[in-house]
């Protein structure tokens, strides 16, 4: 993953990184067992809470972990900005914004990812996925909307339902129409001929 580039203290693994995102496969995520093993033995040690979750990126809470590890890496080993290694983040799933709901906050805030990624800014990126108020938001939108869906999916069956009483009333009210009509032409037609 570091393209052969050599790191010997942790504040060289995320230049490292980012230098190596031009030429690395980005479907794969920037970190391995070796990477993560490299940071326990140099970098701090409340990283290590991350570091368990690097055997699997399945699922929301196991990608936003790995991204709040390097996160935390940039912020504590202050290596300025990283936009190889957001890039790669985003292009391997770890920074995806497909788990939000509303298809105008996912555009949205793959917008602000985007731009996070290309300032470099990692911690931003975990931040702007990790927004609680935001996440409460689009759960509660989505909530709403498939309350609305049921609600609608409910007077259709009620008016399908109702569908062969309001067309046998139709059909009455069709008959007494033309009844009414003829037996009005016949009337016509009689008083056309008393006058006469």
């Amino acid at each position: 993953l570091l393209a052969g580039r050599p790191v010997i203290r942790a504040a060289e693994l995320l230049p490292a990184l980012d230098d190596a995102a031009a030429a690395a496969d980005r479907t794969r995520p920037p970190i391995d067992s070796h990477i993560a093993a490299f940071i326990v033995s140099r970098a701090d040690a409340t990283l290590a809470g991350d570091l368990p979750h690097l055997a699997s990126f399945a699922g929301e809470a196991e990608r936003l972990s790995v991204l709040r590890l390097f996160a935390r890496l940039q912020n504590r080993l202050s290596p300025g900005r990283l936009p190889g290694l957001a890039n790669w983040l985003i292009a391997c799933g770890l920074a995806g914004v497909s788990d939000w709901r509303s298809q105008r906050t996912r555009a949205a805030l793959q917008d602000s990812l985007l731009q996070a990624a290309s300032d470099g800014q990692i911690g931003r990126m975990a931040d702007l996925l990790n927004d609680g108020p935001a996440r409460a938001a689009d759960e509660k939108g989505a909530e709403q909307a498939a309350a609305r869906i049921r609600s609608l999916e409910a007077a259709l069956a009620r008016i399908t339902e109702d569908a062969p009483r309001r067309h046998q009333a139709a059909q009455f009210l069709g008959h007494e129409l033309v009844t009414g009509a003829g037996l009005l032409a016949s009337l016509g037609a009689a008083v056309a001929l008393a006058i006469r």
